[in-house]
């Protein structure tokens, strides 16, 4: 047997060995010497199995980092590239808050110089409408007195021709 053998032909040969070892139906008595090949036997198995075993742990392992690290990588990279949009995003809406609450400052502006313009207006067409109405006022009260003045002299005309 070739203990540094792999592949199915040692494992082939190594079942065949153990099985002749262990062989119930032989007529002859173990010996001191097959026990001790068996024993070098399993423990080259183990030994191999034990290899293959840390081979493929370190080959899962070898992939397992480099599969982590490009996905960090890849993660990394994302997130810088979510972060500069997200700036980029943010500036832009930084300007247009900025834009925005400058022409609301103006519209304010201008909407409190109207609203001053019209209450001037209205005030000078107060008093201007005062001025109107005492003018008319004094008018009317005069035509009115006038024309009751009329109206009690025609009157005392008409009681006065029909008393006689």
């Amino acid at each position: 047997m070739n203990p540094t053998a792999s592949g199915t032909l040692m494992d082939n040969e190594f079942q065949h060995q153990v099985d002749e070892d262990l062989n119930g139906n032989s007529q002859e008595p173990a010996t001191w010497g097959d026990v001790r090949n068996l024993a070098l036997r399993v423990e080259l198995r183990v030994m191999k199995s034990e290899s293959a075993l840390i081979e493929r742990i370190s080959a899962v392992r070898d992939q397992l980092d480099s599969r982590i690290t490009e996905t960090s990588e890849r993660l990394g990279n994302q997130i810088s590239e979510t972060n500069e949009r997200l700036n980029e995003t943010s500036e832009r809406l930084g300007n247009r808050i900025t834009e925005t609450s400058e022409r609301l400052g103006n519209q304010i502006s201008e909407t409190n110089e109207r609203l001053f313009t019209t209450n001037e207006r209205i005030t000078s067409l107060e008093s201007s409408l005062k001025d109107y109405i005492y003018a008319t006022g004094w008018k009317f009260f005069g035509a009115t007195i006038g024309t009751m003045g009329a109206m009690f002299t025609v009157l005392g005309i008409f009681i006065n021709s029909s008393m006689k």
